[in-house]
């Protein structure tokens, strides 16, 4: 497997092959001619990416790492111009998904449950006026990682027959803008950047 900086390298190369508006229509974010740059919306977070050269201007931002950059670039690079449609899959459904679902869990679902499964209401107070709410399990939110891909983070408290557990599902359209690798590495970041896991 290549690593994040073979990764960047490639997905750098693509990004200033592209045309920089046909990418912001493809990936609901927009081209400033004036600055140069890609506006895309991360997390709630506008970031602005310099074309085309590919780097992350953070200003206040919180700070993005080396994975996200090269997940702002594989989206803008990939980004088809499809609306999410809250339609969820679980990862292990995603195309491929089956192949690094154990480590999925392992990363992220299942951290996410020990750190809120016996804390919904704080859960909840974290989400409020950033996600979405939707009705599953004891408290889930929507959670708005790119324009046109959206993540749901599901929690179900502990009771007296099951342990605490949690679930991040993926907007169907989700494969048509990230390959099932990178879905992957997303999800892990998302949840570590918004529930400091």
């Amino acid at each position: 497997m290549c690593s994040h900086r073979d990764a960047l390298i490639s997905e750098k190369a693509q990004f200033c092959k592209n045309d920089p508006r046909v990418m912001a229509d493809n990936s609901g974010s927009m081209f400033d001619e004036k600055k140069n740059c890609l506006l895309l919306e991360y997390c709630n977070y506008p970031y602005y990416i310099s074309y085309p050269e590919g780097e992350v201007l953070e200003g206040p931002n919180p700070p993005v790492s080396g994975e996200e950059t090269v997940l702002f670039l594989q989206y803008l690079n990939r980004a088809q111009p499809l609306p999410p449609r809250r339609k969820w899959l679980s990862f292990l459904e995603l195309p491929g998904g089956e192949l690094h679902n154990l480590p999925f869990q392992k990363e992220a679902v299942i951290p996410l449950a020990a750190k809120y499964g016996n804390n919904i209401d704080e859960f909840v107070t974290r989400n409020e006026g950033y996600g979405e709410p939707m009705k599953a399990g004891d408290a889930a939110f929507i959670i708005p990682v790119f324009p046109r891909l959206e993540m749901a983070v599901v929690i179900w408290g502990k009771d007296d027959e099951f342990p605490a557990r949690a679930n991040i599902l993926f907007d169907v359209a989700s494969a048509y803008h990230l390959p099932t690798a990178s879905l992957y590495v997303l999800g892990i970041v998302v949840v570590k950047r918004l529930y400091q896991i």
